[in-house]
C-alpha cells in the first residue's frame, strides 16, 4: 500500500529531523542557537535519501548562513519535512523528472522560507483550511508557534512560502 509506505517515510524523517537538530545541538559549543545553513543542508539531505530514486528529483538549497536559536529551528525542521514529504507524495505522480527549491533568506529581522518544486501543481479548487491533512495542520500550527505565515500558490509547481521574524 502506498499511502502506508509514505506515512511511514513520513514518521521516519520526523524522527530524523529531530535527530538532525539534536546532533547538532550535542556538537555545538552553543546550545541556545545553530546555524540554519549547516541545520537544513544536513537535514533536508537526510530527508530527500528517505524517498526512493525511481525519478530523477533534483535538489536546490539557497540558505543564508543565519544564526538561530534552537527552539526556532525545530518548527522549521518539521515545516521543511512536511512540505518534502508532500512534495514527494504529490508533485511529481505524472513526471520522471522535477526539481525541489529551498530558500530560507533573512532581511533584517524578517525570515522567508520557500519551498517550490515544478511539479503538477496544487489542484483547481484546492484549499488547505478546508482539508483533512495533519501535515499541512502540523505546519499551521507551527508556524503559528513562529506567530508568522503561510500560503501555498501554483507558480510552475507548487511554492509555499512562510514568514516570520527572529
Amino acid at each position: 500500500n502506498q499511502d502506508l509506505d509514505f506515512a511511514f517515510k513520513d514518521a521516519i524523517s520526523r524522527i530524523e529531523s529531530m535527530s538532525t537538530l539534536y546532533e547538532k545541538l550535542y556538537k555545538s559549543e552553543s546550545y541556545g542557537s545553530l546555524s540554519i545553513k549547516d541545520y537544513l543542508s544536513q537535514l533536508v539531505t537526510e530527508i530527500f535519501e528517505i524517498f526512493p530514486k525511481e525519478k530523477d528529483i533534483a535538489l536546490e538549497l539557497h540558505i543564508d548562513d543565519i544564526e538561530i536559536e534552537t527552539s526556532v529551528l525545530f518548527p522549521i525542521g518539521i515545516i521543511i519535512n512536511e512540505c518534502i514529504t508532500n512534495i514527494m507524495k504529490y508533485a511529481f505522480t505524472n513526471k520522471e523528472s522535477g526539481k525541489i527549491q529551498i530558500f530560507i533568506i533573512k532581511n533584517g529581522n524578517n525570515i522567508s522560507l520557500v519551498v517550490q518544486d515544478d511539479g503538477s501543481g496544487l489542484p483547481s479548487g484546492f484549499d488547505r483550511k478546508k482539508l483533512e491533512s495533519f501535515g499541512l495542520s502540523l505546519i499551521d500550527m507551527l508556524v503559528d508557534q513562529l506567530e508568522g505565515s503561510f500560503e501555498m500558490e501554483n507558480d510552475n509547481g507548487t511554492k509555499c512560502t512562510i514568514k516570520f521574524c527572529i
